[in-house]
Parts: structure tokens; sequence; C-alpha cells
């Protein structure tokens, strides 16, 4: 029962000796984490039809640095409540699309 007492006495010497050496008991680690604001959702100003009966989407171009480009989409005419993407507008660009596809009855 001695030497076994002993034993651990010694181990816990050893660890003390690497925990003040290498001072594992004072490491803290920290994170920092940066998220930007939420993007707000565009506000449509107007939908309306162009005089060569072209459908014409015209939105607010909120200022942000994250916005690569705008993907434009409509309702599709097979199946209500699906949409199909009809286009990129790039953010660089104004915020205008003229659906060419359209048939505006």
């Amino acid at each position: 029962m001695k030497s076994n007492n002993s034993f651990f006495k010694f181990l816990y010497t050893i660890s003390m000796l690497f925990s003040s050496y290498y001072n594992f008991s004072q490491n803290h680690y920290s994170a920092r984490i940066i998220q930007p604001d939420p993007l707000s959702v565009p506000s449509i100003y107007i939908v309306s039809v162009t005089p060569d009966t072209k459908n014409i989407v015209v939105w607010d171009k909120s200022v942000n640095n994250f916005i690569d480009y705008f993907k434009i989409y409509r309702e599709s005419t097979e199946q209500t409540n699906e949409w199909d993407s009809i286009g990129f507008n790039d953010y660089s660009k104004p915020s205008v699309f003229i659906d060419s596809s359209s048939k505006p009855s």
C-alpha cells in the first residue's frame, strides 16, 4: 500500500511540474464571431408592361456590400406556387428587369 501511495504522489508532482512549466492552467481561448447584419428583402416598386408588351419589374436596391446579383423568378405557368428562375441582374446595374420571354395578356 505504501508503494502505491508513493507512486500517486510521484504522478501528482510530475503533473504539477508539467502544469506550471507549460502553463496549462492559464490557457484561455476565446473566439470572436463577426456576423453581418441580416439582409433586408428588396421592396418592389413597380410591376408593369412595357410598350412592346413585356413584363418589367423595378425594385429598391438597398446599399449592401454582400450582394453580387439578384436572381429573378416568375411563377410557373404549369403549376401554382412553383417558381422558375428567369434571369439575373448584377448588383452594379440598375434595379430593373425586363422579361423578354413574357407574354402578358
